[in-house]
């Protein structure tokens, strides 16, 4: 969402496609502050909600019978299946994570939940500009001094063999652009226009420069945020400009714990800051800048930025209170990069989170995750009915079905095929309080083998696992054959994924004639496998509260012990299964990826993520030529539909080298009280949106008005 790709926990009844990005994010888009956010508290759904409540089926004529009027108040449960460590998701990136932060938290735009087009959020408006560096003793045009070297900022808006045009500052082209003080000796803090400054002018008064000028163009790699001047944080502190230029520049540092995040910033070069007026008003305005052009630039910043209170996290922020105390006794104290990584990385907000969004932290403790209504929210019309949100953590999937059938849960959504087929949703003590219904989120789960082992170093070991295991048996044993095998990184409905890649089919003998050929062969008679004096072993770990990992775990061992292959499962506490993961022990662990709209692979599966200290989300140590080639071809390139092509070439490159054991894309089933409506089913990550749940009017505890 927002974001990245998110680890989840695999039980996975499916975790949701949902991350975003689709639509309003090419170089050039601009975003207008007038765009209102569509599913506000009363407004009409452009996605039908409730679709499988009992009271809004529909009857004889088709047609489903009205929704009850909303009211405010009251408190939704949901199940919370692994506790973080921490809710800064700068340091962990845990999907439980984002649910929550979806309601204590928002972010510089909106991805809208149903149409997937960019909406404002913290920025009231945004504009995305190409970034044209110039040669050493280029002409004097008007140019930014960037890392040693100069750019000019604008839209190209025309091209010639022998020169480029560019519209800038106020033009018609680009009627939202701001001149930064920096720009040009002419330049003066407000001025609209800069066109002045050129040498040359095209007749629609833009300005030409000579290409041989240029050493090269980055496009859309320089983006701008009008931001809100209303904001504030749970604790009532002013939200500005600050808190986003440190929040993007913390992951310079590179002590601060945030290697799964930090592929996505690790390119910007500069972080201004501007307050001269953008119109009537003079609300603070951001510029970032990237050195090199993304077709991922507008969302990293836009929707997987987690903004953070500098006045809470950094040092040198004036109204920071440990960094007061620092500068009463010593006027020019200045943080070491060291300790302002370890102010990060140990600050106690990383859990008492404060953010801005319009619930904020109750409480979080070893039972979950409470958030209650937050008065100072700037946005009362996207306020939420409820007046709080509790995740409640258990963490085995049959005791939280057991909470759902007893009350003590208003949704869960990891219900495994039996119950959700079987006689237990359809006993009274079920039906009376509550209903089920399912949805595909996109999510897919995997085992990651980590390719340091010697056992799973040899590619033809890790195909014949692939080739082994019955995946269409399992299919059918585990999902009742409701979910789809995977193949690849990407949403399976997605012009990314590609179709052509099939899974490798069911092969046993095709499967140990890649061991021998590999030299992995049962010498001594005992049923595994050997090479060298070592057995083909290989440990399976998961989550214990996961019964589809126990299955899993079950069907595997069974059908590598066919090929003399050794499984060994280990089942620990999410936590423990986390650490593990981060220190790289492991032979193949089993997870799950949330995955968004065309996110940005270099996070997984780049080179640069596989050095064992490297603390990224490329955990088993894939590295390959071909796919680092593919990943920066994609994301330099800007036009769709050869990124698509790119990307369709990047999956079947890593099928082919079966890093992971791709396994499968279920559906999400889950069970829900009958008490709330506003369930609307959406494309993102977790697929609902809570703000929008309520109890009708009526219900004890509710009130017609948003203040109590």
């Amino acid at each position: 969402m927002r974001a990245g790709l998110l680890v989840l926990p695999i039980a996975l009844a499916a975790v949701a496609f949902v991350l975003w990005r689709g639509g309003g994010g090419e170089a050039g888009a601009s975003g207008v502050a007038e765009a209102s956010v569509s599913g506000a508290p009363g407004a009409a759904p452009s996605i039908e909600p409730d679709v499988f409540h009992p009271a809004h089926q529909p009857g004889p004529d088709g047609k489903r019978p009205p929704l009850p009027k909303p009211a405010y108040g009251g408190r939704a449960t949901i199940h919370l299946e692994r506790l973080p460590r921490t809710l800064n998701n700068v340091l962990e990136n845990q999907g439980v994570i984002r649910r929550v932060m979806y309601e204590a938290h928002e972010t510089l735009l909106l991805r809208d939940w149903e149409t997937m087009e960019w909406r404002p959020n913290l920025a009231k408006e945004w504009v995305v500009e190409d970034a044209i560096w110039v040669k050493p003793g280029a002409g004097d045009y008007p140019t930014f001094a960037v890392a040693g070297r100069r750019a000019i900022v604008g839209k190209i808006v025309g091209e010639s063999a022998e020169q480029i045009e560019v519209a800038q500052n106020g033009t018609a082209d680009l009627p939202s652009t701001l001149v930064f003080p920096d720009q040009h000796p002419k330049a003066r803090p407000g001025q609209r226009s800069g066109i002045s400054w050129w040498d040359q002018q095209s007749p629609e008064g833009n300005g030409l420069l000579e290409r041989s000028d240029v050493e090269r163009i980055e496009r859309g790699s320089v983006l701008s945020f009008r931001l809100r001047d209303d904001v504030r944080w749970h604790d009532g502190h002013p939200f500005d400009w600050r808190d986003v230029k440190f929040s993007l520049e913390l992951y310079a540092n590179p002590l601060v714990e945030c290697g799964e995040r930090r592929p996505q910033f690790s390119d910007i070069v500069r972080v201004d800051q501007y307050s001269e007026p953008w119109g009537a008003s003079s609300p603070s305005t951001v510029r970032v800048w990237f050195a090199s052009q993304s077709y991922y630039r507008l969302a990293a910043l836009g929707s997987e930025l987690t903004i953070l209170p500098a006045h809470l996290y950094d040092l040198n922020h004036p109204d920071n209170e440990d960094g007061k105390k620092k500068r009463a006794t010593d006027p020019n104290w200045k943080p070491t990069q060291a300790e302002a990584a370890e102010y990060i990385n140990k600050n106690p907000h990383n859990r008492d989170f404060v953010g801005v969004g319009p619930y904020k932290l109750a409480r979080f403790d070893e039972q979950g995750v409470l958030v209650e209504r937050n008065p100072l929210y700037y946005d009362p019309a996207n306020a939420g009915w409820l007046d709080s949100i509790y995740w409640r953590y258990v963490k085995d999937d049959v005791a939280a079905f057991q909470a759902l059938l007893n009350g003590e849960l208003d949704f869960f959504a990891r219900m495994n095929a039996d119950d959700y087929f079987g006689p237990a949703t359809r006993s009274d003590a079920f039906t009376q309080r509550n209903y089920t219904g399912h949805f595909y989120s996109g999510s897919y789960w995997f085992v990651a083998w980590n390719l340091r082992r010697p056992q799973l170093a040899d590619l033809r070991v890790r195909e014949a696992i692939a080739r082994a295991f019955d995946f269409e048996g399992f299919k059918t044993a585990c999902y009742k054959g409701l979910a789809d095998v995977v193949t690849g990184p990407w949403m399976k409905n997605r012009p990314e994924y590609d179709q052509d890649v099939k899974p490798y089919p069911r092969d046993p003998e095709k499967a140990r004639a890649l061991l021998e050929a590999a030299g992995w062969i049962d010498r001594d008679g005992d049923g595994v496998a050997d090479k060298d004096g070592v057995k083909l072993e290989i440990e399976l770990l998961s989550d214990a509260g996961n019964a589809i990992s126990r299955q899993f775990a079950a069907k595997l061992q069974e059908d590598l012990k066919a090929i003399a292959v050794a499984v060994r499962y280990t089942a620990l506490d999410s936590k423990a299964v986390d650490e593990r993961k981060k220190q790289r022990d492991f032979d193949g662990v089993a997870l799950a990826w949330a995955v968004g709209i065309e996110t940005d692979p270099e996070q997984v599966w780049h080179s640069r993520g596989a050095a064992p200290d490297a603390k990224g989300s490329n955990f088993g140590g894939f590295a390959d030529a071909e796919v680092d080639r593919l990943i920066e071809a994609g994301q330099k390139e800007l036009d769709v539909e050869q990124r698509m092509t790119l990307w369709r070439a990047l999956h079947a490159r890593i099928y082919s080298q079966q890093p992971y054991l791709f396994a499968y894309s279920p559906p999400r089933k889950f069970g829900m009280t009958k008490a709330l409506f506003g369930l609307q089913l959406v494309a993102q990550d977790p697929n609902y949106v809570v703000r929008r749940w309520y109890y009708p009017a009526g219900t004890p505890g509710t009130r017609a008005t948003l203040a109590k």
